[in-house]
């Protein structure tokens, strides 16, 4: 893993410190699109915002193709808005990116991207960020809520059936599909939200990091499991802070919140400029 950091003065700033980091890695930049592999990300400045859109490929004129409907963003405008400077960390993974962002001391927006290693009969591309295509003026993070009006702040949370809340998507291909929408998958809210619900738990306090998984629904009630994240894991910070490092055996990982922590306000909640105690955690191998 290689991992980045430092401030950026604007979303250009931003975006550019994230091209930096690909290519330094091994990704590829033909316009505005990163690549690796069968792996394609498009990154542009859009009304302010930093937004990334997966493809399956590159075509005539240096354009997206088999673009996903959906795109994804680092916002620059709204209530939720990054304000300057700010601070970011990357990780780059041979697989798998993570963007973090820091600013107004104690809120954070993030973008993510890369591929699935289960065998898919897509590309297995995924890609996700803070929120959805359309401007959002608040979160909407829960356990066992979906079909809400806002994105949740936190990648493969629940599914959507709003088109102004989705903030991630997998080109799976499965039953004759190619991307997923937000009517097709299934996050942690539906697959684990009893284990999320138990954290911390209250023997010793402590929150184990629980995997990010993402589930697509199949013919006849079915389900299959598209996606698992190599380096990232859900989990709930009451008892860490943003940023702490915490260490598991010979493994480190970064605490995050998925926007801003508020312990009163613990198990989130719709239109809110926070995440309650609902986090995640990357892989570290910084200093």
């Amino acid at each position: 893993m290689a991992y980045y950091s430092g401030a950026a003065n604007d979303m250009a700033a931003l975006r550019s410190a994230l091209i930096g980091a690909c290519v330094a890695e091994g990704w590829t930049l033909t316009g505005d699109i990163l690549s690796k592999g069968t792996m394609f990300c498009r990154t542009v400045i859009f009304n302010g915002s930093l937004q990334i859109q997966g493809g399956t490929g590159i075509g005539a004129g240096s354009t997206l193709a088999g673009a996903s409907s959906r795109s994804c963003h680092v916002l620059g405008t709204g209530n939720l808005a990054v304000t300057w400077p700010a601070a970011y960390e990357i990780f780059v993974f041979p697989t798998e990116v993570f963007l973090v962002v820091r600013f107004s001391v104690d809120r954070y927006q993030w973008c993510a991207f890369g591929q699935s290693d289960i065998a898919l009969l897509g590309t297995g591309m995924w890609f996700a960020a803070t929120a959805s295509m359309q401007a959002s003026s608040g979160l909407g993070l829960g356990i066992n809520t979906g079909n809400t009006s806002q994105p949740p702040g936190l990648p493969f949370w629940y599914g959507y059936n709003s088109d102004g809340a989705d903030n991630c998507r997998i080109h799976h291909g499965l039953d004759g599909g190619g991307w997923s929408t937000g009517a097709d998958l299934i996050g942690i809210t539906t697959s684990a939200s009893e284990l999320i619900q138990l954290l911390p738990n209250t023997w010793n306090s402590e929150a184990v990091l629980l995997p990010v998984r993402a589930y697509i629904t199949r013919p006849s009630s079915k389900l299959s499991l598209a996606l698992e994240l190599i380096n990232a894991r859900f989990t709930r910070i009451d008892n860490h802070e943003p940023g702490e490092v915490i260490t598991f055996g010979s493994e480190r990982w970064k605490i995050f919140p998925g926007y801003r922590k508020d312990v009163v306000n613990r198990n989130g909640g719709n239109n809110i400029q926070h995440t309650g105690t609902f986090g995640w955690a990357v892989r570290y191998e910084g200093p």
